[in-house]
């Protein structure tokens, strides 16, 4: 059995040699990977991965490469260097496996929600996905592949103010292999910014991810129906290359 992780700094290597650091909170056999979005650090996890951490969970957030404490800087990044990011989420799913976890899931947010997705796609360690303010192709990650691939249960959460957003939320949701969920809530930003505005949503995630739909009372609201998924299909761009 591993001794129990502590919250502190973690340092990965990926498959194609990159250096990366995270910061890891609590312990366990049910894992979480978190995943910042494009410009963003580990830091936009502190206050959601200590959530998790006292609520039973082993917890990972970890620097893209570019970015944060990880080696490299963002404005050096090629399209070859987002394409790679997947290394980067597998690498940190990979240390949970062998801290003990028995069930990891990926929460990411913007890019590093497109990233979870695709790492899950490939792996088979990773159980669970929840993507927040995900697009359909960022930084030329799509998600267009990745869902026809992962069959697990997959959570995507949409700021209900971004109705851009909340559409292409509203597309994956609805083109998902596995068992989907939609949460569109109110909130005063996407991304990072939705998880730390968006009311009881953290209580909401922790309840999904523990794999309970938690206290009705507080669940995030859902605010759209599925006319959205027909405007979005109306644009005429196809749905692999959408930007």
């Amino acid at each position: 059995m591993c001794a129990p992780a502590m919250a502190g700094t973690v340092r990965l290597s990926t498959e194609d040699g990159k250096s990366l650091v995270g910061q890891s909170y609590g312990s366990g056999e049910k894992a979480v990977l978190l995943v910042h979005g494009n410009g963003r650090s580990a830091a936009d996890w502190e206050a959601f991965g200590t959530r998790l951490g006292e609520n039973g969970f082993r917890v990972l957030a970890v620097d893209l490469r570019g970015h944060g404490a990880s080696k490299g800087a963002a404005a050096s990044l090629t399209p070859e260097d987002y394409l790679a990011m997947e290394q980067d989420v597998l690498a940190g799913a990979g240390w949970l496996s062998r801290q003990g976890a028995k069930s990891i899931s990926v929460v990411g947010t913007d890019l590093g929600a497109n990233l979870a997705l695709e790492a899950a796609a490939v792996s088979e360690i990773i159980n669970k996905v929840v993507l927040i303010s995900p697009g359909l192709n960022v930084e030329g990650v799509k998600v267009s592949g990745p869902l026809g691939a992962f069959k697990g249960p997959l959570l995507v959460v949409a700021n209900g103010g971004n109705l851009a957003g909340a559409k292409t939320a509203t597309l994956i949701s609805d083109k998902s292999a596995g068992d989907a969920t939609l949460e569109v809530v109110k909130a005063d930003g996407d991304g990072y910014q939705l998880v730390n505005t968006a009311p009881a949503l953290d209580v909401m995630l922790v309840g999904w991810l523990n794999g309970t739909d938690g206290d009705p009372s507080v669940r995030a609201e859902r605010n759209l129906d599925a006319a959205n998924v027909e405007e979005i299909e109306t644009t005429g761009v196809r749905y692999e290359d959408r930007n």
